[in-house]
């Protein structure tokens, strides 16, 4: 995002868990707060955690990981826009 010049901000202590998100924020509400209207998210333990494995060029079994996307968050906010 830098090497693009995208403004963007690191939100320390937010709420994802399973790893590194990007929330693209497009929206602003009536009281004016800002709205993740599309989100990508790395999931590290997900593929772990229901046996998911490819198999490499190397030959060998690797792990994936996931990346989750919300196009535009929960089916309230999906609503609320």
């Amino acid at each position: 995002m830098a090497r693009l010049k995208i403004p963007n901000k690191k939100m320390a202590g937010e709420g994802a868990f399973y790893g590194p998100k990007i929330d693209i924020k497009l929206i602003i509400d009536a009281i004016g707060r800002p709205l993740a209207t599309d989100k990508r998210a790395i999931r590290f333990q997900f593929a772990g955690a229901i046996g998911w494995e490819n198999v490499g060029e190397d030959g060998a079994k690797h792990q994936p990981l996931m990346v989750h996307r919300a196009l535009l968050g929960s089916v309230e906010r999906f609503f609320g826009i």
